[in-house]
């Protein structure tokens, strides 16, 4: 054993500042109160033929603390738990803490006392569990209306965001500021309501007219003015609209070309059957692909200035029977 001019501080350099450096604690734990600055201290004390030894375990009840010895060794351990609730008025729980905290020393008892083990074994488990509101976005939907103009929108329906009750559960093991949290439940209070816009598909006059085997329709509705019809040297007409305007298909059918050509840029041919065709290009970007069946009126692509082109425009080509044919047949008026 250790002779008693060691002290009573003798094991506590071993514990300082552990069980009372929780910031949240403010002086005082949860679990052991004020005096758990002196959780497990030790004092050993020799007699005329023994040694006592004194373990200081303050907040503890006898049935918490067991004692052990197995091989010579001698191991104090205690072991609680604590629960925190706060309720509102209806009986709900708003904010909920649990505690849990253990501790041991262990020591070799023979011819001279030893410690075997110092374990600062107190890991403060604290678990709060929050109810809070979290607010749901809604959802935007699109339909188009033949009443409204080509490609403007209006706002039929507002939409408004929901609200959910969501309980969390936030652990702090130790002194970490930082939990782990999972989500405990989450009902819904009031469901969102979808904002519901309007996309107008509606035509100015002349932009519809009726073609061989079908009708055909002006491919940029929010055009500007036209650079240059079909001539001896030009395949086709040149319709100038600002950059990113809608192209649309002239008419149903399937797209059989959608990608680059260095002259045409961005471009896209539709076999509508019949022998019926149309080609656009210069597109700054490209809304459909090979392969893929496309309506009368739908976006297909949008007007740019690429490949070799010196402006923003659609550059459209129209064909029957298989011939190349000049827009201007249908759409003189434009």
């Amino acid at each position: 054993m250790l002779p008693s001019i060691f002290g009573e501080n003798l094991f506590d350099e071993f514990f300082d500042d552990y069980f009372t450096g929780h910031p949240a604690w403010n002086g005082r734990d949860p679990l052991y109160g004020k005096r758990a600055k002196n959780l497990m201290k030790t004092d050993v004390r020799e007699t005329a033929d023994t040694y006592e030894v004194d373990i200081d375990l303050p907040g503890f009840k006898r049935d918490e603390i067991t004692v052990d010895l197995k091989d010579g060794c001698l191991t104090v351990s205690a072991a609680k738990g604590l629960d925190k609730d706060e309720e509102d008025r209806k009986g709900r729980y708003i904010r909920q803490e649990r505690y849990a905290g253990a501790c041991s020393r262990s020591f070799y008892v023979g011819d001279v006392l030893t410690i075997s083990q110092a374990m600062p074994y107190l890991e403060v488990k604290r678990v709060v569990t929050r109810t809070v509101q979290e607010e749901i976005p809604y959802d935007t939907v699109t339909t188009d209306s033949a009443d409204l103009p080509f490609d403007t929108y209006k706002i039929e329906q507002e939409g408004e965001e929901g609200l959910d009750e969501v309980v969390y559960e936030d652990t702090y093991y130790g002194d970490s500021n930082t939990p782990e949290t999972v989500e405990i439940s989450r009902t819904t209070l009031k469901e969102p309501v979808t904002r519901v816009r309007l996309r107008g598909t509606k035509l100015a006059n002349g932009m519809v007219v009726s073609g061989t085997n079908g009708t055909w329709v002006w491919p940029v509705p929010n055009y500007k003015g036209i650079s240059r019809w079909m001539s001896a040297t030009h395949k086709g007409v040149d319709i100038r609209a600002n950059y990113g305007a809608s192209i649309i298909a002239s008419d149903g059918g399937v797209v059989t070309t959608a990608g680059w050509h260095y002259s045409y840029g961005n471009y896209i041919i539709i076999n509508h059957g019949g022998g019926r065709q149309t080609l656009y290009a210069h597109a700054s970007s490209l809304a459909v692909h090979a392969g893929q069946a496309v309506s009368q009126g739908q976006v297909i692509a949008y007007v740019g200035s690429t490949g070799n082109s010196t402006g923003n425009h659609c550059h459209f080509e129209m064909f029957e029977n298989g011939v190349r044919i000049s827009a201007y047949k249908y759409f003189a008026g434009m």
